[in-house]
């Protein structure tokens, strides 16, 4: 009686004519035979995903609320570093508009005109009407403009 052995278990055959080995054909299940065969396949896939992604490794004894911390706060640190670039240019910004309104107080054209006057009214001393006129207007709008500073100054 002859018995049948399939194909993958054949030994490789060699030639009579030539010394050559011919190796025998290999087959690969298309579908796994038993659990241990799902498991290998089963971590072969989660490899190739997990490569593809950069998620932070969920240990098997972790619970799945941690996971979901862990990927908000690695989520969060990538946002941060784009928030604090905004934050900084906004605060340039910040110092920029102080330089100038500093600037623009400076020459706000009531304080000008105050100089202006005091500067007359040193070199008229001797016009004691007139000094003390003016003495008096520049009294009264400093007193209004202490009320409204940021209109006349």
């Amino acid at each position: 009686m002859m018995q049948f052995t399939p194909s993958s278990e054949k030994q490789p055959s060699t030639a009579s004519d030539s010394h050559t080995i011919t190796p025998a054909p290999k087959t690969q299940p298309t579908e796994p035979t038993n659990y241990a065969d799902l498991l290998q396949l089963y971590l072969k896939i989660k490899t190739d995903v997990s490569s593809k992604f950069t998620l932070p490794k969920q240990e098997e004894t972790t619970a799945p609320w941690v996971f979901q911390a862990l990927t908000l706060l690695d989520h969060a640190e990538n946002a941060a570093e784009a928030h604090l670039e905004l934050v900084e240019a906004l605060e340039s910004e910040i110092r920029v508009l102080r330089d100038l309104r500093d600037r623009m107080k400076e020459s706000a054209p009531f304080h000008s005109a105050v100089v202006s006057a005091e500067n007359l009214m040193k070199d008229n001393r001797h016009d004691e009407e007139g000094v003390r006129i003016v003495q008096e207007r520049v009294k009264t709008l400093e007193r209004l403009s202490s009320m409204d500073a940021d209109v006349m100054w």
